[in-house]
């Protein structure tokens, strides 16, 4: 019995909206100081953000099946990794460009994700 309670709480689907929070709150202003010109500010921002970005994907391999959301996960490191590139290369219209293309695919990240994160909660609430 205390087994399946402690199965039945390991995971909350609000942890992994929080993640996203988490992210788009260090996504942002890499995002804003790299459209405004300010490499400055943009070079700082990347390393909150990579920290994020590192969180939030472990999170989402160690939640979701691995083949599912693997493509996506590459892409857009690969996008934040050419960002990061572009910014310490003071090339920030080349790094908005590509943060652009990490927008996008969150976005559509997200949209996969949403029904498997309804159901979860429903599962989960279902238990308790």
């Amino acid at each position: 019995m205390i087994g399946i309670l402690v199965i039945s709480w390991g995971f909350r689907p609000t942890d992994m909206r929080r993640a996203m929070v988490r992210f788009d709150q260090a996504f942002i202003p890499a995002w804003l100081y790299a459209e405004e010109g300010n490499n400055f500010r943009a070079k700082a921002a990347v390393f909150y953000l990579e920290f994020r970005w590192q969180r939030l994907k472990n999170q989402l391999e160690n939640t979701y099946q691995e083949e599912e959301i693997a493509y996506d996960l590459q892409r857009i490191g690969q996008w934040l990794g050419d960002a990061y590139v572009a910014i310490d290369d003071d090339a920030l219209d080349r790094a908005f460009i590509e943060l652009e293309h990490v927008k996008y695919e969150m976005m559509a990240l997200r949209n996969s994700l949403a029904w498997n994160i309804t159901s979860m909660r429903f599962t989960c609430s279902r238990k308790t």
